[in-house]
């Protein structure tokens, strides 16, 4: 159970409803994170930002996945393995991958 509610859409200001448009058209749905973010919109602002900030970084999309597949297995985060699963197969990592980085054992280069 949530300890904090997504925000409601109709509670949503302008500029916050804009931003989770944006985020539904990039993700092709709105997370339950980024909908709770949006509660503190200097908040969402922050994790969007930090995450674009690292999408630029020297690493793949694949090896973030994989990076974030490994950490969320670790911290037996059920909600990020279930995430970073679904991004990592939307990204071409295939099942085996994702098993391979959840057991800490893929080198994928790419």
């Amino acid at each position: 159970m949530a300890r904090i509610a997504p925000a409601a859409p109709s509670n949503l200001d302008n500029k916050v409803a804009a931003t989770l448009s944006q985020v539904k058209a990039s993700l092709g749905k709105v997370p339950n994170t980024f909908a709770t973010l949006a509660n503190a919109p200097v908040a969402l602002d922050g994790y969007l930002s930090l995450s674009k900030a690292l999408s630029r970084g020297r690493l793949s999309g694949h090896q973030r996945e994989i990076l974030a597949l490994a950490i969320a297995q670790e911290n037996e985060c059920q909600y990020c393995l279930s995430a970073h699963t679904a991004s990592a197969k939307a990204g071409g990592l295939s099942a085996a991958d994702v098993v391979k980085a959840r057991e800490g054992n893929n080198d994928d280069p790419r």
